[in-house]
């Protein structure tokens, strides 16, 4: 055999593997959505429960403007970690999108795109963001503060914080429907 014949065999087989794998991560990951973390403040408002205090980190915004968590201390806020080359992510941003439009003005939303110079550039993000229409704030962790900050290993992950700055419950890995979004922002809006 030849090696043009070789070289084309041997791509031919990894788009093979690269395909099967894909497909059985689907089929393998339905019906085993990512289950939220486990709420680190009491939500019956028993003061027994220790909190976890959000950490405060620095992104910057479509405009290059430094913003900080801490900038929306006493609202509630929404910080979604994500890149525009994860399919994972993608595939939540719809529900996002939705929650914003129903809880925007009394929840602040952080999308945090991920931003690493190569992979994901603050450009990549904002265009995924303006081809999709998308009108929830972006912010861009240009120097990952907010990854190393919240120890995100893996995206998506969501992170839900209370009016008092603290962690309620999260999600590493996608949500799976906008009803993970919203029995968290009824629970903590009912309880504010």
């Amino acid at each position: 055999m030849d090696k043009k014949v070789k070289a084309l065999l041997s791509v031919l087989l990894l788009v093979l593997v690269i395909g099967g794998a894909y497909a059985g991560y689907k089929v393998l990951s339905k019906g085993n959505a990512p289950q939220p973390t486990q709420p680190t403040q009491s939500t019956s408002g028993s003061e027994t429960e220790e909190k976890t205090p959000a950490p405060d980190f620095r992104v910057f915004d479509g405009s290059g403007k430094e913003v900080r968590l801490s900038d929306f201390k006493g609202e509630i806020v929404v910080l979604n970690f994500w890149a525009s080359w994860c399919p994972p992510c993608k595939e939540e941003m719809p529900y996002f999108q939705k929650a914003y439009e129903k809880y925007g003005d009394r929840v602040k939303f952080m999308m945090l795109d991920l931003v690493d110079g190569s992979r994901e550039t603050k450009a990549t993000g904002q265009k995924f963001i303006a081809d999709n229409k998308y009108t929830f704030p972006v912010y861009y962790d240009t120097n990952s503060d907010a990854a190393i900050k919240y120890g995100i290993s893996s995206i998506p992950t969501t992170v839900f914080i209370d009016k008092e700055g603290n962690v309620v419950t999260g999600y590493v890995g996608s949500v799976s429907g906008l009803e993970d979004i919203t029995a968290v922002l009824d629970m903590m809006l009912k309880g504010n």
